[in-house]
């Protein structure tokens, strides 16, 4: 049986990425060009990041640059990083 995945799109076309997974299509294709090792970010860095996400998320939903439901989205999912319920191996800048 095979994972659930999602196809993501970026200027090199479609790539396809495990549906578990909230990074996009460079991030996806980054894993397969580079060779990621162990190095980590300190888990202190990688929950503060979280916050920052979360509180740009509310910042701009507040101001009218971000529609609610994408908003809402993020924030889980930062929320997820800032309690460490969701490990990031790699952590997109965008």
């Amino acid at each position: 049986m095979t994972a659930a995945t999602r196809i993501e799109q970026d200027a090199f076309g479609p790539v396809e990425i495990p549906a578990d997974r909230y990074w996009g299509a460079q991030t996806q294709r980054a894993l397969g060009v580079f060779d990621i090792g162990q190095e980590r970010f300190p888990a202190v860095l990688v929950r503060t990041f979280g916050l920052h996400k979360y509180a740009a998320a509310r910042a701009n939903v507040k101001s009218g640059a971000l529609a609610p439901t994408l908003a809402s989205a993020i924030e889980t999912a930062a929320l997820e990083v800032h309690e460490e319920r969701c490990h990031v191996k790699a952590f997109a800048t965008q």
